[in-house]
């Protein structure tokens, strides 16, 4: 990139928000760096990852009870704390985008708290008990993560709260019924916050820069299903 030129995401002396929602002033260098990143992560993209995720942000927007979500770019640069770029409501598709915010009606769960090996046990039994539940979920994962995310789109019993409070009681209530006893603590409950920045579906990981990919989705078949 030129020197003269503008960085579609950051600029020299432009404000970029942090993970932290704090406005941080980067330098050119720094720019070039985000737009590298940006480069190294839509190669690991494609047109029919870019038509999945298309269709599923339109989905989302049709279950999205409480409003449009915003859809924004974040990348890992180096040791520093995630860039991202302003976040937008979503109305339109843009390859860029990787990340978006929660959806009031949507539940997730992973950790980052155990190494791979050792999360992968327990998200199986996460899962089965859903199963047995017979709750509709789906499941993502991309190759470099600690552990897969559980999501869950359209959690009935957040529909009829209007506290983020109680909609963080709900979920935590939620899966301590469904984790293993004694376990829940490994797993992370900022997810449960409204407006949590969530990887987007179908898209290159922030930090790993692989494909987030559906590993799978359960439907229960023959009963009408809890999600």
């Amino acid at each position: 990139m030129e020197e003269n030129k503008k960085c579609e995401l950051c600029s020299k002396k432009e404000g970029v928000k942090s993970s932290r929602g704090v406005v941080q002033m980067i330098t050119l260098q720094k720019a070039k760096q985000i737009l590298m990143y940006r480069n190294i992560s839509l190669s690991s993209d494609s047109k029919e990852l870019q038509e999945k995720r298309s269709k599923f942000l339109d989905k989302l927007n049709m279950i999205n009870w409480n409003g449009n979500f915003e859809v924004f770019e974040m990348y890992q640069v180096e040791d520093n704390d995630p860039f991202k770029s302003k976040p937008e409501k979503y109305q339109f598709f843009k390859k860029e985008f990787n990340t978006r915010t929660k959806l009031n009606s949507e539940t997730c769960l992973e950790s980052d708290k155990l190494s791979h090996d050792k999360i992968i046990p327990l998200m199986c039994e996460v899962i089965n008990s859903l199963i047995r539940n017979k709750y509709h979920f789906a499941v993502f994962y991309a190759e470099g993560q600690r552990s897969p995310h559980i999501r869950i789109y359209d959690f009935e019993e957040l529909k009829e709260l209007d506290n983020p409070q109680q909609r963080i009681k709900e979920q935590v209530n939620f899966w301590r019924k469904q984790t293993p006893f004694g376990l829940f603590n490994y797993f992370d409950t900022g997810m449960f916050v409204d407006d949590h920045p969530l990887q987007l579906e179908f898209a290159p990981h922030w930090k790993y820069k692989t494909p987030f990919n559906l590993l799978f989705e359960y439907l229960p078949e023959g009963e009408k299903c809890k999600q």
